[in-house]
């Protein structure tokens, strides 16, 4: 008798374990799942924001918002540093300058604290072209030559021609 309740015991615990490890799986598995479509969502969002930042700033104002909104609410930290770099290069476009440099100062103490090389050097781009537009060349060309050096270090292409061009406007 102790025996037969020893084993059903013994049952009864292995069918519960791989019933929770089971559970557990699928959960996982779910926030993964949605933790991909929200950041598809993000980038959609940021995709529409940067198309829009010349044509139409303030639905790309708007657009920008609504992804840091999300990105906030869904904890997607690895998306927050490019999302705070747009809305500042939008607030610029809108005439801003001030609440860009928040924005930029924000996205650039982020991107440090996680390390992205690349938005750290598209930050430094930012604060350049800010500089620029209030006729502070000299922190102008530091900031665009610290994102020069990042890029060529990573060998981003894209974001070495931002610097050159930026370092274009500053001698002109």
């Amino acid at each position: 008798m102790l025996k037969k309740s020893f084993i059903y015991s013994s049952i009864f615990l292995v069918l519960q374990m791989v019933t929770f490890t089971s559970i557990q799986g699928e959960v996982l598995n779910s926030v993964s799942t949605s933790f991909k479509e929200d950041s598809l969502k993000v980038s959609t969002l940021l995709d529409s924001c940067w198309g829009k930042r010349t044509s139409s700033p303030s639905e790309a104002l708007a657009l920008g918002v609504k992804a840091l909104k999300l990105i906030e609410e869904k904890d997607i930290t690895s998306l927050k540093t490019k999302t705070l770099n747009y809305l500042g290069v939008v607030h610029r476009k809108l005439g801003n300058l001030e609440k860009s440099y928040e924005y930029f100062k924000y996205a650039l103490n982020l991107a440090k604290v996680l390390k992205d090389s690349v938005q750290i050097g598209y930050t430094y781009n930012n604060l350049s072209d800010y500089y620029l537009k209030k006729a502070s060349y000299s922190i102008a060309l530091e900031n665009v030559l610290m994102a020069y050096q990042i890029f060529e270090k990573l060998n981003h292409q894209i974001g070495m021609a931002y610097s050159l061009n930026y370092m274009g406007e500053i001698y002109i």
